[in-house]
């Protein structure tokens, strides 16, 4: 039997969430990149996504959410870390990369 601490509350991602995730993976299979991810629940109960190439490992870029539960932090080794504020501008940011759409760049809880 495991007992958690009370003020740990482990909070995976939505079906909102999930759904724009696939989509962001099929979005990098559609442009022939050998994609797979991962989801799931860090050691400290933190959700986190990760898309990778399927054959060499290599992250694509890793999310998990923003200070206090706000918004998204995007990682990736070709890009700068940034903070997107929603599921909606995750999407547009990263999936549709329409042009002149971009997140913020983000620094130690503020955005620069």
């Amino acid at each position: 039997m495991s007992v958690l601490p009370l003020n740990v509350k482990p909070r995976d991602w939505n079906d909102e969430e999930q759904k724009i995730f696939k989509a962001l993976h099929e979005f990098r299979i559609a442009r022939a990149r050998n994609c797979e991810y991962i989801t799931g629940l860090a050691d400290n109960n933190a959700p986190y996504f990760t898309l990778y190439v399927g054959n060499t490992g290599e992250v694509i870029f890793h999310v998990c959410r923003g200070p206090n539960e706000q918004g998204y932090i995007v990682m990736g080794p070709t890009r700068k870390t940034c903070f997107v504020k929603n599921i909606k501008e995750l999407y547009r940011c990263f999936g549709i990369l329409k042009a002149g759409h971009t997140p913020e760049r983000y620094a130690h809880g503020n955005n620069c």
